[in-house]
Formats: C-alpha cells, sequence, structure tokens
C-alpha cells in the first residue's frame, strides 16, 4: 500500500512540476526554482514527520516536484550559451536558498511537530 501512495504522490509532484514549467516560460528557468526550493523547505519541515509521511511526500511527491537534473541541464545550458555569470548565479541561489530554506523548514517542522 505505501508503494502505491507514493507512487500516486510521485504522480501529482510530477503533474505541479509539469505545470510550473508551462506556466514560467521564459529567459529564466522560475519553474524548476520555484519547485526545487519549495521541495527543500518542505522537506525541512518533513524532517520530524513519521516514516510513511516521509516517504510519501517527500520520496513521492517533493521527489517529483524537485528537478535537480533540470537545474544542471539549465546550468549547462547559460554555460554553452556563454552565459557564465547567470549560469554562476542560478546554481549559486538554488544551492544557498535551497539550504537555506530547508533549515527554516527544518525549525517549523520542530516547532509544530
Amino acid at each position: 500500500m505505501i508503494v502505491a501512495c507514493i507512487v500516486l504522490a510521485g504522480a501529482v509532484g510530477a503533474l505541479v512540476r509539469f505545470l510550473l514549467q508551462e506556466r514560467f516560460v521564459g529567459q529564466f528557468p522560475y519553474g524548476t526554482i520555484i519547485g526545487n526550493l519549495g521541495a527543500a523547505f518542505a522537506v525541512g519541515v518533513l524532517a520530524g514527520a513519521d516514516a510513511n509521511a516521509q516517504l510519501i511526500a517527500g520520496v513521492g511527491f517533493l521527489g517529483a516536484l524537485s528537478t535537480w537534473s533540470g537545474l544542471a541541464n539549465e546550468v549547462a545550458s547559460y554555460s554553452r550559451h556563454a552565459q557564465i555569470k547567470v549560469a554562476l548565479l542560478y546554481l549559486w541561489l538554488s544551492a544557498a536558498a535551497g539550504v537555506s530554506l530547508a533549515w527554516i523548514g527544518l525549525q517549523i517542522g520542530k516547532t509544530i511537530g
């Protein structure tokens, strides 16, 4: 049963990720960064949850929502097009904000857990 829940949550996360990509089409990959940073925050909040919630929400929904391979592809694309400053800014913003939001989520999770 848990596997079916993870698969279903993953399908929903993938759909949300797709909708973010479709909504934020343009020069900067806002859909990817919103998905990744939102997932980083939520993973922090989930850190204190029970194991099943972590599996369903964390592995399923958030695993499908976040896309570090998309981040890598977009950074490589900026680099190929000689937009090194944009690539480095995007990479730094994703890493620094992701870790910060995960920490904030963890603090919130401790408070409500």
